[in-house]
């Protein structure tokens, strides 16, 4: 974690870059704004799109007015923000080319400072050897101008390189230095960055009280000025410091801290140690599963930041927790691996090249060339990938675009069959009204012509007005309260009974768990059943009944109407044409059934029974869906 500190302390050159030559900008309005926005954006490190965008359209403009020194300050922000991105080779090629342009112009402390950042990206890519050449160069230039304010990013990276192969006094010896060469206090973005990596070298010597000390006071000024970068890194620190402390619970807090950042910005390095503490802590825990699963995690980002210290650090936690789970496969698999990267760490040949410091940067002209080449090489496939990205998103777009007129018009289908659907309904509804009125005026013809009493005729009327009345107001609604449907049924089957002398009984019995004024049922859904019962079963019996039972099964209401008349056989033997009138008023309840089921609202069932073994009686059970008001 030192060496990532170290490395992400050049990075703070960003926020300086523009600053140092905005005066020399002259009439370029646009340009100057550019530059500002760039230098706003350059310490967020959730905003690396917005700080490349503005990096470039500075390189776009200075490039047409000629503005060198502002050309090579871009250069350099737009390689920042892929080395922030662990995108090391592009990072390299902006900075290549800065270091071309500072070249150029001869300018050699811009140079060592472009140095900086080379020595970064190959310190981040594992090329120890590569990047103390090149920091080695930084240093002696920036010593030479006396330049105390970039070398102290020098020696924190030279001491991260020594603190690689085991140097440590002298890896501690550089980052006290270049504390204190920045003022000892924290009172700066630059400064919290350095007290980060003196804190955690302090605990690599395991001076682990003053390393938390010092790493609580970097925090508290981290959160005060609410700096996201410094605040995660030293977070992970302080969960490092809580394992060593075997303080688990407190290692969790911190990382958990940490992973609300996650998404927010990338940083390969921060969210892996986040995931690999996290893990190392929940290990000793001996909550296993879990620990394998934050490694695992650790591991993902370790592959994308691509460094072997990053693979090395995980594996070590990793095949522990599989060993002590009993995946012993995976533990040996993990074993092999930390061996491969290990042995990589300890290569002698790097060892020497690292302890020769005086080693200087040189560049050779084929390097130049295979540069260039890999250079045209990596635009060429840029230019394949934009092309790509554009036919991708073009497919997508005709995909949505196709998917919503496939909604629209499937939603426009189903509103029509809909409609269609109630329309069916009503008019079913609405058929069995004639029929009944027809009855009914019959029996008050009957009524004037066989000497009836007027009153009683008048009363017949009366009751026929108010049953007429519900029929047509019930007929209007989808559904209506079972207490509705009972008041209609009762007006209804008075009528009947002052049509027939001989009269019948009509009972109605209610399960107890129901409530009338609760339930909602399909307007006058039995009304046609009552009439088949009393027109052709009991119309001729002295003794007539009918009973009407409402039970509760389940999310079921269930309603028997039963008769003692003389069955649907003889009924239909007896009169032709009753059999055709019971049959219409069954098939036009049985397709109102039908077209309730299609709308998908529950289960609708009719059936229809002889009720006693002889043929006598007949029972209809109807089952709907219970739904309440």
């Amino acid at each position: 974690m030192s060496s990532v500190l170290a490395i992400g302390l050049c990075l703070i050159l960003v926020q300086t870059a523009f600053s140092q030559h905005s005066a020399a900008v002259g009439d370029t309005v646009v340009c100057r704004l550019y530059m500002d926005s760039t230098t706003a954006y350059s310490h967020r490190y959730d905003a690396n799109d917005s700080l490349r965008y503005f990096a470039n359209k500075v390189l776009e403009c200075t490039e047409a007015s000629g503005q060198r020194n502002e050309h090579m300050d871009a250069l350099t922000v737009v390689g920042v923000t892929y080395l922030r991105e662990s995108n090391y080779m592009e990072a390299l090629r902006y900075f290549r080319q800065a270091e071309d342009e500072c070249r150029e112009v001869e300018d050699s402390l811009n140079l060592a400072k472009v140095y900086i950042n080379i020595g970064s990206c190959y310190q981040s890519m594992d090329s120890s050897a590569k990047a103390m050449e090149i920091l080695m160069s930084s240093a002696a230039i920036l010593e030479h101008y006396n330049d105390s304010s970039h070398l102290l990013y020098v020696y924190t990276n030279i001491g991260a390189l020594l603190g690689t192969i085991g140097r440590l006094d002298e890896q501690l010896e550089f980052s006290k230095k270049a504390f204190d060469m920045a003022g000892g206090k924290l009172n700066s973005r630059i400064a919290l960055g350095l007290g980060s990596n003196l804190s955690i070298n302090l605990l690599k010597h395991n001076m682990i009280d003053s390393s938390e000390a010092l790493a609580l006071r970097v925090l508290a000024e981290s959160r005060r000025i609410n700096y996201s970068k410094s605040l995660t890194q030293i977070l992970n620190h302080l969960a490092n410091i809580s394992v060593r402390k075997e303080e688990y619970e407190r290692a969790l807090t911190y990382t958990d801290e940490v992973l609300t950042y996650e998404g927010s910005f990338t940083h390969n390095h921060t969210f892996g140690d986040a995931y690999n503490y996290r893990g190392a802590a929940l290990l000793r825990m001996n909550r296993v599963d879990e620990a394998i699963s934050s490694l695992e995690r650790a591991w993902e980002y370790a592959g994308a930041e691509n460094t072997v210290i990053s693979k090395e650090r995980v594996l070590r936690n990793l095949q522990k927790a599989y060993a002590m789970k009993g995946d012993y496969r995976k533990a040996y698999e993990n074993l092999e691996l930390l061996k491969l990267y290990a042995d990589t760490l300890m290569r002698e040949d790097n060892l020497r090249i690292v302890n020769e410091l005086e080693t200087k940067y040189r560049t050779e002209k084929k390097e130049q060339q295979v540069r260039e080449l890999s250079q045209m090489n990596e635009i060429t496939t840029l230019k394949l990938r934009q092309r790509n990205i554009w036919i991708m998103v073009l497919v997508v777009v005709a995909l949505l675009v196709a998917g919503g007129i496939y909604f629209v018009s499937r939603q426009r289908l189903l509103k029509q069959q809909q409609e269609a659907l109630e329309n069916r309904l009503l008019s079913l509804r609405v058929q069995l009204n004639p029929h009944f009125i027809f009855n009914a005026l019959t029996a008050v013809q009957n009524y004037m012509l066989g000497g009836k009493d007027l009153r009683e005729a008048v009363r017949y009327l009366s009751n026929f007005a108010k049953v007429m009345r519900a029929f047509l107001e019930y007929n209007q609604e989808e559904k209506i309260t079972l207490d509705k449907e009972l008041n209609a049924l009762e007006l209804y089957v008075g009528i009947q009974k002052l049509r027939f002398n001989n009269g019948f009984e009509f009972d109605v019995e209610m399960d107890e768990e129901l409530d009338p004024e609760e339930v909602l049922v399909p307007p006058m859904i039995l009304q046609p059943l009552i009439e088949n019962a009393i027109e052709h079963g009991i119309r001729n019996l002295d003794n007539g009944k009918i009973t009407l039972k409402y039970e509760l099964q389940d999310d079921h209401l269930v309603m028997r109407l039963t008769d003692n008349g003389i069955g649907r056989k003889k009924a239909g033997e007896s009169s032709p044409k009753s059999e055709e009138k019971t049959s219409l008023a069954t098939r036009i309840t049985k397709e109102r059934i039908a077209l309730l089921n299609r709308k998908g609202e529950g289960k609708y069932a009719l059936e229809i029974r002889d009720l006693n073994e002889d043929g006598t009686g007949t029972e209809v059970i109807f089952k709907i869906p219970l739904v309440l008001a």
